[in-house]
């Protein structure tokens, strides 16, 4: 009698379903974040390679300078371009994602960035339980 789980394939993550906290990203833009999210936070274990890897593939794919936080506990106060700003979660972790000017020369024209401020906080598991 084989040890049990020997020669058995890990089994699946099952990661819980995206929750968009803010968004002014276009609904395709912003599924392909939440995909590239569940992705990273499947293949890869430290937040700063789950960041990394949906940067390298939203920069792949749109082309500019894109800025990734992942993490349970942040604060933010960001400048980005308009449409270009994401903010989910993932279970009980957060990941902003935004896009900032990718010229240092560039002129800014008024209207053309936006600014966000916020805190986000890892909630207590009796919290969690409340959100089901």
């Amino acid at each position: 009698m084989a040890a049990a789980g020997a020669g058995a394939s890990a089994p699946a993550v099952v990661l819980p379903a995206a929750v968009v906290v803010h968004s002014d990203l276009p609904s395709e833009l912003e599924r392909f974040c939440i995909t590239k999210a569940q992705e990273a936070l499947t293949t890869q274990k430290v937040e700063k390679d789950q960041a990394q890897h949906i940067k390298k593939a939203l920069e792949g794919h749109t082309g500019g300078l894109w800025h990734v936080v992942v993490g349970s506990s942040f604060g933010m106060s960001v400048s980005h371009e308009n449409n270009s700003l994401v903010l989910f979660k993932i279970g009980r972790v957060h990941i902003l994602v935004f896009q900032t000017f990718d010229d240092a020369s560039l002129v800014r024209k008024e209207g053309a960035a936006t600014h966000v401020h916020r805190k986000v906080e890892r909630k207590t598991d009796e919290e969690d339980e409340g959100d089901s």
